[in-house]
């Protein structure tokens, strides 16, 4: 069973399965149009980062989850978005993922939900290309100085899944040294035993390993 729900400035196509909803947000930002796709959580749930300074970004009040929706698509960062777990109609938005990045647990909030980006290699089928009009209104890559379309920050290129996935926010967390997995910002690197370490233990390491 689908359901259509037009807003002022959103249009969301809702198509309930069990506990689940999908979720197409498509509103207008600036002269873009951004298209996202969620996964809503069954309700009483809230999002654990594993990082929450790292990842955790912005906060507003909003009056339903899927106007917190349309805040999370039209915030290039955003991959995650929580909603009245807190407080009610407070939308939290976060990066990261599902997973590595963080987990789905209950709430005290009844209503809370969260909402997770789902992101498909369709994507990122601009990734390496030349920046044209497509690639510079993604929501997904962004144009370099060397007007090559990359990852977003924060991201990193999977060649093996085709898509750029959330990078790592703690250290420990597995890695590939062919690959930015780690947050730099965070002052991580990957170690050559595939664990993310920040840059200080990183130079120790290698230090210890000259004869």
């Amino acid at each position: 069973m689908a359901s259509y729900i037009q807003t002022n400035h959103n249009q969301l196509i809702i198509i309930f399965w069990c506990y689940w909803l999908l979720i197409i947000i498509n509103p207008m930002h600036s002269q873009y149009t951004y298209q996202s796709l969620y996964v809503l959580s069954s309700p009483g749930t809230q999002f654990f980062p594993v990082n929450r300074a790292a990842q955790f970004f912005s906060s507003t009040f909003v009056d339903s989850w899927s106007l917190c929706a349309a805040e999370c698509n039209m915030n290039t960062f955003c991959r995650v978005f929580d909603y009245g777990a807190m407080q009610p109609t407070q939308c939290l938005l976060f990066e990261g993922d599902i997973g590595i990045s963080g987990i789905i647990i209950p709430s005290s909030m009844p209503d809370s939900v969260v909402g997770v980006i789902q992101i498909t290699p369709s994507l990122f089928t601009q990734y390496g290309q030349s920046c044209s009009s497509v690639c510079m209104q993604s929501r997904y890559l962004a144009c370099n100085d060397n007007f090559i379309c990359t990852c977003m920050p924060h991201t990193y290129w999977d060649a093996s899944v085709g898509m750029c996935l959330a990078q790592m926010t703690i250290a420990g967390a597995p890695c590939n040294p062919s690959m930015s997995m780690c947050r730099e910002d965070l002052n991580l690197v990957c170690s050559p035993l595939n664990q993310c370490i920040c840059k200080y233990m990183y130079v120790q390491f290698t230090h210890d390993l000259v004869p």
